[in-house]
């Protein structure tokens, strides 16, 4: 007799697992179920217990899920798992209540738990949703102290947020008008100004201080980086609790704008690539960009500077039009020579402008009255063909 007890004692303990592992197996079934119903936006299960919160707030649209739901809840699964015996509270978008059948057999407290497991597992950056779900809790649960504090808190970091979207997006526009601010990146509450004017600290302070006077200014202290149009960097004012966690923000947002410059525009690439290098001389990527731009300003003087037989300059002027170069050559260069002549000459041209790297696609040469006399048209690649 004794020889059965252990025998006896194992297949309840192999009833009761099998028992647990089905129920999980249901419960996991009936999640899947319901997030699976259109306008269903999350579903929070516990212990058996559900709480599904749908997409939407309009209470005709509401009641249409709901009754999706209360089907779902009749039904029992091909696996044999008896929906109805799974309380589901429904919530609308807003966190409000959708009255249904399904939730007859949720306790209050045991809606708390479920409605605190979903707010519990937002992010802290989902101000709006964390604000929404503990103002929610301090109603259903007025005399939890913990759900009020956070409610408080995310009231101060709500407003916090939409004073800060309101001023950057202020700062923006301003600055567009500014004619003494050349460009500004903004990343929450890091600025990186620069200015068209030899004192950037200055000039950025009292663009603040004018913009403050238009629309409120954070509380939280601004982290601020000052650039003159050579992107030099010529300060910066930042509390200590930002240059502990800043990161590389300084270094993106310079990057930002130093992507932004056309490749066209030569000395300005080296300024940003050489400031970009200064914050992070490691990086392999400035020190080939800069290498580029400068083997390209080299090879565009070589241009420039090239000489007649007579050791004159051969180029009078030049000037950039946008990506197009344009030189006028001095006249004396070309006077006299035959059709062959000159062929041959415009012919040595183009090949030294591509040896030279052909810093711009396109270069048109001038005579000094004005009139054109070519054009040099090169491919990315640079090759070079002159055209009359």
């Amino acid at each position: 007799m004794k020889g059965k007890f252990p025998v006896i004692i194992a297949f309840f303990i192999l009833l009761t697992a099998t028992s647990a592992f089905a129920q999980d197996d249901c419960d996991n079934l009936l999640k899947t179920e319901l997030t699976n119903i259109p306008g269903v936006q999350t579903t929070i299960q516990e212990n058996g217990k559900f709480l599904t919160i749908l997409a939407t707030s309009d209470k005709a649209e509401s009641i249409k899920i709901a009754s999706r739901i209360t089907a779902l809840h009749s039904r029992t699964s091909s696996t044999g798992c008896d929906f109805k015996s799974f309380p589901i509270a429904v919530f609308n978008s807003n966190l409000l209540s959708v009255k249904t059948k399904t939730a007859d057999n949720l306790s209050n407290a045991e809606i708390e738990k479920l409605l605190y497991k979903h707010v519990y597992a937002l992010s802290p950056v989902q101000v709006e949703e964390n604000l929404k779900g503990y103002t929610r809790l301090a109603e259903l649960f007025p005399l939890n102290s913990y759900y009020a504090a956070r409610v408080e808190h995310y009231k101060e970091r709500s407003d916090l947020q939409k004073t800060r979207n309101n001023f950057i997006k202020k700062c923006l526009r301003e600055a567009a008008k500014d004619k003494n601010i050349h460009d500004l990146k903004i990343n929450r509450d890091v600025y990186l100004f620069i200015t068209d004017d030899d004192t950037p600290q200055k000039t950025s302070l009292a663009f603040l201080d004018k913009v403050e006077k238009i629309t409120p200014r954070p509380k939280k202290e601004l982290c601020l980086f000052f650039y003159d149009s050579e992107l030099n960097r010529k300060g910066y004012s930042c509390p200590t609790e930002y240059q502990q966690n800043l990161g590389n923000t300084e270094e993106t947002l310079l990057m930002n704008y130093v992507q932004s410059i056309p490749s066209y525009h030569i000395k300005q690439n080296i300024n940003g690539y050489k400031a970009l290098k200064n914050l992070n001389p490691a990086l392999t990527l400035y020190t080939s960009k800069l290498d580029s731009y400068e083997s390209k300003l080299r090879g565009l003087n070589n241009f420039l500077n090239v000489q007649t037989s007579s050791g004159e300059k051969l180029f009078l002027k030049n000037i950039l039009r946008g990506s197009t170069l344009f030189v006028t050559l001095d006249d004396k260069a070309i006077e006299g020579k035959s059709r062959k002549s000159l062929k041959s000459f415009y012919s040595a041209l183009n090949s030294y402008y591509a040896y030279s790297g052909s810093p711009y696609q396109r270069c048109m040469l001038k005579s000094q009255a004005g009139a054109t006399l070519g054009k040099i048209q090169c491919t990315k690649n640079g090759r070079c063909k002159f055209k009359e």
